[in-house]
């Protein structure tokens, strides 16, 4: 599973080095600056003293917070990883969304991460394969929990209709998060390249065409009535969208 690609999941819930809080305690401010200079020096060669200075507090203070500098690491990563799964259950969990609405959702999360909490997704990418890391996170069970929870919205999109069941649910949805997690590191270290391209946009629709029911399941959907009420119908993919620069 390590091989696919970068851990699938990274805080995306607030802004300006993706901490909670950020400028509200003296905590909070601790965290965004170790953030900022793991992402930029690496975590061994962060001291303390630098980010005591950084964040404008004394050693005591953080040691009222933390045990010791890798008891902050371990907070960071847990702080991110939770808030981010936060987001990605309300993605997949949105009440009578289409599929299409639901990939756009978790894909947002993916980009505006990479838009808005640079520092932050630089640390993870940095230390996602290290000893630390997997002592806090169980890398491989929540790609795969990630990677299932995905493949039910296929397979739901297919029951329905909605998407072709000749595809394995599996498949598409380890191509879905795969792309995903590029354009975010594309977004992150190389954001100039996409300027003029639609990229993000493409993704999904690129995805929905792929996935387009056959013609004896679209005959059985026209028959069938989603839960929610509505006749369900097919996934049409979206016009395309110029992404925004970073920093717009």
């Amino acid at each position: 599973m390590r091989g696919l690609g970068d851990p699938p999941i990274l805080e995306s819930s607030h802004a300006n080095g993706g901490l909670p809080g950020e400028g509200e305690g003296s905590k909070a401010r601790i965290m965004a600056e170790a953030v900022r200079l793991f992402a930029k020096k690496g975590y061994e060669a962060s001291s303390v003293r630098e980010i005591v200075e950084a964040a404008g507090v004394t050693k005591p203070v953080l040691y009222y917070y933390f045990k010791n500098k890798e008891d902050l690491f371990r907070q960071i990563v847990a702080e991110a990883m939770r808030q981010f799964h936060d987001d990605l259950l309300g993605a997949m969990q949105r009440e009578c969304a289409s599929l299409g609405e639901r990939l756009r959702a978790i894909q947002d999360i993916y980009a505006e991460s990479a838009r808005t909490k640079r520092d932050l997704v630089k640390f993870i990418h940095a230390v996602a394969f290290s000893d630390l890391y997997d002592e806090i996170f169980d890398f491989d069970a929540e790609w795969a929990r990630l990677l299932e929870a995905i493949a039910a919205m296929f397979r739901e999109a297919q029951a329905a209709g909605q998407a072709s069941d000749r595809q394995d649910p599996m498949v598409q949805a380890i191509l879905f998060v795969s792309a995903a997690m590029e354009l975010m590191r594309v977004l992150v270290y190389k954001p100039d390249i996409l300027d003029f391209m639609p990229f993000e946009e493409q993704l999904v629709s690129t995805m929905l065409e792929g996935i387009a029911p056959s013609a004896r399941q679209e005959k059985h959907r026209q028959e069938e009535q989603t839960p929610c009420g509505q006749g369900a119908r097919a996934e049409e993919p979206a016009p395309a969208r110029k992404p925004e620069r970073l920093g717009e």
